[in-house]
């Protein structure tokens, strides 16, 4: 009798993360694709009822790409899902380079980039925020106060992880949340108000006549795309394309630009 009492409290659980990821899911599919509709962008809803949706296309002269990748975790479940988006602007710089938060410090250590110290008097710069590129120098020029300002409010919002990184090419913000962002008028909050921070940390007409000029770049893939460490594994059943975003998610203005820890 226990292990009936208990086999129905496993099997209990496991529906009821089953259908609770299901709900967040179909709500999920639900906003992105209003959320497309209203500002002109593709959609695509995975191809199968229970994959992943994502958004593309352009939002006041920026790229924006919109997607769920599944993470590793040390909880019970081994893994989450996590939502990702990504700004891109095109605007060569003269040097590649890649500022983070802690959670992504591993990967971009992995690239073939120098740490760089972040220049004196740059305040509350948290120690754990990692900074590379392949010229020291120019990294250190491009890091004005206006710039680390920016990529300090970026860092302290309630994200899982941000991303800054930019070769002779293009430069690309990336910010993951736990949030599955199913309420069209946050998400639509949430890119505008990334949209300005990213554009303000292109280079002025100033600095790019002080600074060598980009060398030609070869055809090649993303920055975002060259920094992943490992690719996204696809999952080989329904049961394994489940969604499992914790419940309390993040609160309505964890990911509003305008909102710091």
């Amino acid at each position: 009798m226990i292990w009936f009492m208990l086999w129905l409290l496993l099997s209990a659980f496991v529906l009821g993360a089953f259908f609770w990821s299901t709900r967040i899911l179909m709500g999920q599919k639900r906003a992105w694709k209003a959320f497309a509709t209203k500002l002109g962008l593709q959609y695509s809803n995975g191809g199968r009822l229970l994959a992943s949706p994502d958004v593309t296309g352009t939002v006041d002269g920026l790229r924006l790409n919109m997607f769920t990748e599944r993470r590793a975790s040390n909880d019970a479940r081994g893994e989450r899902f996590v939502t990702a988006i990504e700004l891109v602007m095109s605007s060569a710089m003269p040097m590649s380079g890649a500022i983070c938060t802690a959670s992504m410090a591993d990967m971009i250590g992995a690239l073939r980039l120098d740490d760089v110290v972040v220049p004196e008097g740059i305040a509350e710069w948290d120690a754990g925020w990692r900074v590379r590129s392949d010229n020291v120098d120019l990294m250190q020029r491009f890091l004005t106060p206006l710039r680390c300002d920016i990529l300090k409010k970026i860092f302290r919002m309630k994200v899982l992880a941000a991303l800054y990184i930019f070769d002779q090419r293009e430069c690309v913000l990336r910010i993951e949340t736990a949030d599955p962002l199913n309420n069209v008028d946050k998400m639509e909050k949430i890119i505008r108000g990334f949209i300005p921070m990213v554009k303000s940390m292109a280079l002025t007409a100033e600095e790019r006549s002080a600074m060598p000029a980009a060398p030609q770049a070869q055809p090649q893939q993303a920055p975002v795309a060259q920094a992943q460490t490992e690719e996204p594994q696809q999952p080989s059943s329904p049961q394994e394309d489940q969604r499992y975003y914790a419940p309390q998610g993040l609160d309505e203005n964890a990911t509003d630009p305008s909102t710091e820890n």
